[in-house]
């Protein structure tokens, strides 16, 4: 668990954790859910819901925070097939921008970055991790919120396959002249479920930690017994 005080959580305002749900949960993503609302700044709220699509979802919960406590200054999405850690929250809110989100994966086998590159301007990423981006995931993403005072619904809308809810989200507010960010070095995990081939499971046996597993055996009294390397 980071320890920094530049993430103590008493050191910024409060706002809504929002989990759009599914009808179950991956056991990591609850036990980091878990982690994250402990670490969360104090006085702030937690909303968990499953109505509809991902985007009405959102649409709801927005709608729910801007009619809720003034003082609630920002949304946190995270969806609930994620595994943030404790001190997400606060590490966005040290970034003091209106939108940033955490680096996060797809998990179509492509495994690719959920952001998009700005193309009309020359960006760089900060030496904290922050990339101004085009428009970046929702899945865990933080929005200020005067930035949702000022849009008009829907926040969120599915447009067409490739203009999910989280593009359609960035550019609406960017129109609104409002820089999005990706946060590069906060990386979360996105769960998945995959078949174990050959060529999967060789590749999870080659990793250090299952080899360090591997190598380590018990005898019938639980007394550890080391093995050589390879055996």
């Amino acid at each position: 668990m980071t320890t920094s005080t530049q993430y103590n959580p008493a050191n910024f305002p409060p706002g809504l954790l929002a989990i759009p749900a599914t009808e179950w949960m991956w056991t990591k993503s609850v036990s980091s859910l878990i982690g994250l609302i402990g670490w969360m700044p104090p006085g702030s709220g937690v909303m968990i819901n499953q109505q509809g699509s991902a985007a009405s979802n959102r649409n709801g919960q927005i709608d729910s925070f801007l009619a809720g406590p003034p003082f609630h200054e920002w949304i946190l999405f995270v969806d609930s097939d994620m595994t943030p850690g404790p001190e997400t929250a606060a590490r966005l809110l040290s970034h003091n921008v209106d939108i940033v989100g955490a680096l996060y994966y797809s998990r179509d086998g492509k495994y690719i970055p959920m952001y998009g590159e700005l193309r009309d301007e020359q960006v760089e990423t900060s030496a904290a991790g922050l990339r101004k981006v085009d428009w970046v995931g929702t899945g865990c993403l933080l929005i200020r919120r005067k930035v949702l005072a000022a849009m008009q619904p829907p926040y969120m809308e599915f447009l067409a396959p490739g203009l999910a809810e989280d593009v359609f989200f960035c550019r609406k507010a960017r129109q609104l002249g409002f820089s999005v960010y990706v946060d590069t070095a906060q990386c979360v995990g996105h769960m998945t479920a995959t078949p174990i081939d050959a060529e999967a499971a060789m590749l999870y046996r080659q990793l250090p930690r299952v080899q360090a597993m591997r190598a380590t055996t018990y005898d019938a009294n639980g007394v550890r017994i080391e093995r050589p390397a390879g055996a």
